[in-house]
């Protein structure tokens, strides 16, 4: 499971200025259903991941968007937290080389590849969240976790 840090929310957010306007306008439920919706759209994810630990999901009236929670940290800031299940292929050449018996001396290189492309990931989806956001018009979140919990390789 990967988290991102919050610096990576505020650099985000600083790129996707506008007026800052009540939440109250502007449901927990309409806020999670953008949001998915937005992620889903993302190149790289599969789905929304209902959680690993416990049930992520945001709630509203005969309705629950999975995956993603919106949360009030105080009155006037909105923090989300998505949970995604990503695709692709991270695959590199040292798997090979450790069944011939050996040590890669790509395998730190591999490894650097396959978290520049997580973080990648990463990034684009917060970015969809903040769109999504700034779509419904109500002010940034003051911070998008996301947090990849599972990866399905494609070959």
């Amino acid at each position: 499971m990967a988290k991102t840090s919050s610096a990576h929310s505020r650099a985000a957010s600083d790129e996707i200025s506008q007026p800052a306007r009540t939440l109250s306008k502007v449901s927990d439920i309409a806020i999670a259903r953008a949001v998915g919706g937005a992620v889903r759209a993302t190149p790289m994810v599969l789905d929304l991941s209902p959680g690993i630990v416990e049930l992520a999901v945001t709630y509203g009236p005969h309705e629950r968007v999975t995956g993603v929670v919106v949360q009030h940290p105080n009155s006037h800031d909105i923090t989300i937290e998505v949970h995604v299940v990503l695709q692709g292929s991270l695959r590199d050449g040292s798997q090979q080389d450790k069944a011939r018996g050996g040590a890669s001396h790509r395998e730190a290189p591999a490894r650097t590849t396959r978290t520049a492309v997580l973080t990648r990931s990463a990034e684009q989806i917060r970015r969809a969240v903040y769109r999504a956001v700034q779509g419904l018009g109500i002010a940034p979140p003051a911070g998008v976790d996301v947090l990849i919990e599972d990866l399905q390789a494609s070959t």
